[in-house]
């Protein structure tokens, strides 16, 4: 078994080394093996000089690789491509891999025969969790479900927390990559590329199954954990599942005319639900409007998203 780890960067360096050192330190059992890829999509390759000196270091393999069109699709696609493993596993550069995640992740998909291996990403706040979500759940990953279980691609209402997203996730190399790219360069800057990535691959009939011992910890800056940053998100990412659930209608007419309907209706029962919340406190009052602009984006979802920061 081979399996090659993808991190895609953007001008953070710095915390990039975080990330790659809880990724070179992984031990893997006999027979297995595995090597890094930092995919730098920053216009100045400015994350070169502190791989190299990484990769001088003890650890797995290490490899650079320079993409300088910032644009996260292209990136990963450039990951996919340099990808020779039967796996190909993402983590983010802001996240911190667990010991034996690599493992953990890579069994899973190997005893289950799964195409996707989704695992919890866990908030880690250097300035403190924020006080309209102090548990930090709404930032959280994760869900209450055995190792190898199936799960599916929309939210279910009977589990709790989101397994979707690209971030410590695991990929059968030879099921998931066979398009020249897989991830759209059009959603590339703008977001919604994983989603809409996960959408292709479920309906071509990809298995997806969780593991529950592969976490990994993401930090979490106090800039975004503002209340205006969170609702602007919020909002964007309500467009973003609007705009790919349109792209993949069956009919576009039909798509359009039932996510409207049903983000109607979705926006008068959460704007309901925000006000009686008021009665509950600031932090559940909070949350509550953070739903209410991610349901509001559906509605908008025909307005060209802002580029991610």
């Amino acid at each position: 078994m081979k399996a090659l780890v993808a991190i895609p960067t953007y001008n953070r360096p710095a915390m990039l080394l975080d990330a790659l050192r809880s990724v070179r330190a992984q031990v893997l059992p006999a027979g297995a093996s595995a090597e890094v890829l930092v995919v730098d999509n920053s216009r100045d390759a400015n994350a070169r000089d502190a791989v190299l000196a990484e990769a001088a270091c003890p650890g797995l393999p290490l490899r650079y690789l320079s993409v300088s069109e910032p644009n996260i699709s292209v990136a990963r696609n450039a990951a996919a491509a340099a990808c020779g493993a039967e796996w190909l596993a993402f983590l983010d550069d802001d996240q911190v891999a667990e010991p034996g995640w690599l493992s953990a992740l890579v069994a899973t998909g190997e005893t289950t025969g799964a195409d996707v291996v989704f695992g919890a990403v866990l908030p880690i706040f250097p300035g403190g969790a924020p006080s309209w979500d102090p548990t930090g759940r709404g930032l959280t990953r994760d869900i209450a479900l055995p190792t190898g279980s199936p799960v599916g691609l929309d939210h279910d209402p009977r589990l709790s927390g989101l397994w979707i997203g690209t971030g410590n996730c695991l990929l059968r190399a030879a099921s998931c990559f066979g398009a020249e790219q897989p991830f759209d360069p059009a959603l590339g800057r703008s977001g919604g590329e994983d989603y809409d990535f996960f959408v292709r691959l479920h309906a071509a009939g990809r298995r997806f199954v969780w593991c529950g011992e592969a976490p990994v910890k993401e930090v979490i800056p106090a800039a975004r954990l503002t209340t205006a940053y969170r609702r602007n998100r919020s909002f964007r990412a309500g467009q973003l599942y609007g705009r790919i659930t349109v792209r993949h209608a069956r009919n576009r007419m039909v798509g359009v005319v039932s996510l409207a309907l049903r983000a109607t209706l979705q926006l008068v029962l959460v704007t309901g639900l925000w006000g009686f919340s008021r009665l509950g406190g600031a932090a559940k009052a909070e949350m509550r409007r953070l739903k209410v602009a991610e349901v509001a984006g559906k509605l908008f979802w025909g307005q060209r998203p802002a580029d991610r920061t």
